[in-house]
């Protein structure tokens, strides 16, 4: 990788790790901060950003994605938005699959040169949690937690399986990375912002949202393999006190020994964007 190349994907790396929102305000309602949107689209730029420079230095080319629906033969396929992006190598023929909510490419300086065409679910990121729970349900009746029928509350009993019906566990991306037509992998993204109010500990409460979800990924990747969990930060979490960052990593540390298909990795640092964006780059040009 050239150098002039590596310092552009370094500035955009340090933008995207040094962002930082606002700080808490007394007497806000509960979900009214803006925060963790604006990091979203701050994410989004980035790699808007670095699709733009593979296509700036002949690397990849950006391509609109077509999903083609389930059903019967012939099936139909469907032009995706804006915010669905294919970047394919031009010496591989290999090509990752950017799925995120505020992508946004600049079509002046770097327009699409036709189309890939993938799955509808390959580009699933939410997941109706009956899918596992229902799996489960005779399993925790036994262990108690089921009220019994004659109690008169609305779920409980036969009717405790509509209390998760139709709820579903969604995460904020999907990447693919595809060869030919193989999916090599999936990974499910999750993007959590911190702050620091006084500048000593973070606050907010993004942390509680992803370990939830996090526990859904355990379930989610054993029925759907060759994916992994990628959680995405800014700076602020290795930047101020807090017990969150080690915490997500011994907790992927203990679900990765107690179950082979669990894959996680958590981006935080200009450094770490840096070798995320680099090791997308190698593999595009087939050197990973």
């Amino acid at each position: 990788m050239g150098e002039k190349l590596r310092e552009h994907l370094q500035e955009i790396a340090s933008q995207i790790a040094s962002f930082e929102a606002e700080e808490s305000q007394q007497n806000r309602p509960a979900g009214s901060a803006s925060g963790g949107s604006r990091f979203e689209k701050e994410v989004s730029s980035g790699i808007a950003s670095l699709v733009a420079l593979l296509c700036k230095e002949n690397i990849a080319i950006p391509m609109r994605v077509r999903k083609e629906l389930s059903g019967p033969f012939p099936r139909r396929s469907k032009l995706t938005g804006d915010n669905v992006v294919a970047v394919e190598s031009l010496s591989t023929g290999r090509f990752i699959v950017f799925n995120l909510e505020n992508l946004v490419l600049d079509q002046e300086s770097c327009p699409y040169k036709g189309t890939k065409t993938v799955p509808d679910n390959w580009l699933k990121k939410a997941f109706l949690v009956e899918e596992w729970c229902d799996l489960r349900i005779e399993d925790i009746e036994k262990i108690g937690v089921i009220p019994d029928e004659h109690e008169g509350l609305p779920f409980a009993g036969p009717a405790y399986r509509q209390i998760y019906r139709g709820l579903k566990t969604e995460f904020d991306g999907v990447i693919l990375f595809v060869e030919g037509d193989q999916l090599l992998s999936k990974t499910l993204v999750e993007i959590k912002s911190a702050k620091s109010s006084r500048r000593r500990r973070i606050d907010g409460n993004a942390h509680e949202r992803f370990s939830y979800q996090n526990l859904d990924y355990v379930e989610i990747g054993a029925k759907y393999l060759r994916t992994e969990l990628l959680l995405l930060t800014n700076d602020a979490y290795i930047r101020y006190k807090n017990k969150y960052h080690t915490g997500f990593a011994v907790h992927a540390l203990r679900l990765g020994q107690a179950f082979s298909w669990y894959r996680f990795s958590m981006v935080s640092s200009a450094g770490q964007y840096l070798r995320l964006f680099e090791g997308w780059v190698d593999w595009l040009e087939g050197k990973r």
